[in-house]
């Protein structure tokens, strides 16, 4: 997706939101048996729908950043969710 240099702020917000919902309903429509890619380097790691969330929030918090930054606005997440959601994804733990 890209918004182009004149997206403004309430754009910007919108495409996270947007993003957030695709994922839901990814995650909700997918049966146990699907797979996808959820990191490529530096091996590829395949997961099930349960992993799909920790990636997509780890994806998304970095995206906030991006835009946050962007818009001169701080960002800071708890310190948690940027540490608990690529392990939690590595170890193959659900969510």
């Amino acid at each position: 997706m890209t918004l182009g240099p004149e997206a403004d702020p309430a754009r910007l917000v919108e495409s996270l939101e947007t993003a957030t919902r695709v994922l839901c309903a990814v995650i909700n429509d997918a049966t146990q048996e699907v797979r996808a890619v959820i990191f490529r380097r530096p091996e590829i790691l395949v997961a099930a729908p349960q992993d799909f969330a920790p990636r997509g929030a780890m994806e998304l918090i970095l995206h906030a950043h991006d835009v946050c930054s962007g818009l001169g606005v701080k960002f800071e997440p708890e310190a948690e969710l940027g540490t608990a959601s690529p392990t939690r994804t590595i170890r193959g733990e659900t969510c």
